[in-house]
């Protein structure tokens, strides 16, 4: 009986070819031993297609969507919308103007060892001086370009991750330093509107930053003159507004002044009280007092004086007797104690008005008591809607601390006069 030959042909039936209502073709009766390839020309298949089937063995790349691999999809906070919120590298954030200040204060500071540094080279087995750098803890962290949804579903990734083909940036941008290089990274955005221009600068206290709402940086003015600070992440808030109070100087003249007391201070430095730094009282914009209610009668001798001045020239306003005085913002920060509660709470209703504030750890029942979560965010009675407030780590405001030291001149390592080698 006569057969069909069963020998396959490959060239004339494919499996990326899709079906055709042209003329069948005729299977040939005759199959050559060595088959040639066919004269038409076979249709190319697309990634489109969507009929396409297994390839089988044959390795190929996998393809997806970019939202599955890349790692600059958190969920942003509130906070993180705006420009002058700066996260840290090793947790925590500040505004974009503290760490614009620690930049300065970073440059004074490389300014005046290169003024005080030998012009001889060392000798033999002499210490050498360490370059200043950014701080690890002030680091910022890098920043990740924002990618909406849909870029995500048009960019394709290799088996590796990267984007294919025409879709590779091709412009990269250059890795940050994170040590020497950090100080531009360290220059935040700053809008037009938090700048205060020449004629108002005198006239308003400094800016001391405490919290984000709604894409907006809260000041301490724009507080009650009196809050207390509940919660998990209280301490770390309380540490971003001493950086802030005492780095005021570094953008302003007359700066602002921090109250507090030795007890409070290692708290917040996370220290034994007498390891405090000795140095750290040479700072002129940081009065560290013995006890806590010390600090609280200079605060009262600071409204007194203020009232008085105001009584003198009949004034109703600090901006009307500016030529007296800068009167710089007084920021007591201290744990609430009830010994010296009555007096603080008396002291912040007489000041109304005067640029004194008070900042608690703990609930006060005549402030304005607000609760911290671990990542900021403030609830409370008349706390600002969707408030995140800044937050430091007892490291971060360390190096805070001996960066403006250092700026300042008062640093112990300072160089004696050079002296000629042997």
């Amino acid at each position: 009986a006569q057969t069909t030959p069963s020998t396959h042909n490959p060239q004339t039936t494919s499996p990326d070819t899709p079906p055709s209502n042209s003329a069948p073709t005729t299977t040939p009766t005759t199959t050559p031993e060595h088959p040639k390839p066919a004269p038409t020309t076979p249709q190319t298949p697309t990634r489109s297609t969507p009929d396409r089937p297994d390839a089988g063995n044959t390795p190929t790349a996998n393809r997806t969507s970019a939202s599955p691999v890349t790692g600059s999809h958190r969920s942003p906070t509130p906070a993180a919308a705006s420009p002058d919120w700066i996260d840290l590298a090793e947790g925590g954030a500040l505004a974009g103007g503290v760490l614009a200040a620690l930049t300065l204060a970073l440059s004074r500071a490389r300014r005046r060892r290169r003024w005080h540094g030998t012009c001889y080279w060392p000798t033999p087995g002499q210490h050498q001086t360490e370059p200043l750098t950014v701080p690890v803890p002030l680091r910022p962290a890098p920043r990740q370009q924002p990618t909406t949804a849909k870029q995500d579903d048009q960019i394709e990734l290799d088996e590796f991750g990267a984007p294919t083909g025409s879709q590779q940036d091709p412009t990269p941008t250059a890795p940050e330093d994170s040590a020497s290089g950090a100080v531009s990274a360290m220059s935040a955005p700053m809008r037009s509107a938090d700048m205060p221009g020449p004629d108002d600068e005198d006239a308003q206290p400094a800016r001391i930053s405490v919290a984000v709402a709604d894409g907006k940086v809260l000041d301490l003015q724009d507080l009650p003159a009196f809050v207390a600070l509940t919660g998990t992440g209280a301490i770390d808030a309380a540490r971003a507004i001493a950086a802030a109070v005492l780095s005021a100087a570094e953008h302003r003249r007359d700066g602002a002044r921090l109250l507090i007391s030795r007890q409070d201070a290692a708290l917040l430095l996370e220290t034994a009280g007498p390891g405090l730094p000795e140095h750290l009282t040479t700072m002129t914009d940081l009065e560290v007092f013995d006890d806590g209610p010390s600090a609280v009668t200079q605060l009262e001798a600071y409204t007194a004086y203020r009232t008085r001045l105001l009584d003198q020239h009949e004034a109703t306003a600090l901006e009307q007797i500016l030529d007296e005085d800068d009167f710089p913002p007084i920021v007591l920060l201290a744990v609430a104690r009830p010994d010296s509660a009555a007096r603080v709470a008396s002291t912040l209703e007489a000041g109304a008005g005067l640029r004194v504030h008070a900042i608690l750890l703990g609930e006060h029942p005549n402030a304005a008591n607000w609760h911290v979560d671990a990542d900021g965010h403030l609830t409370g009675p008349d706390a600002p809607e969707g408030a995140t407030s800044f937050r430091l780590s007892a490291s971060a405001l360390t190096a805070a601390l001996t960066l403006l030291i250092a700026a300042a001149g008062d640093a112990p390592t300072e160089q004696g006069p050079p002296t000629a080698p042997d």
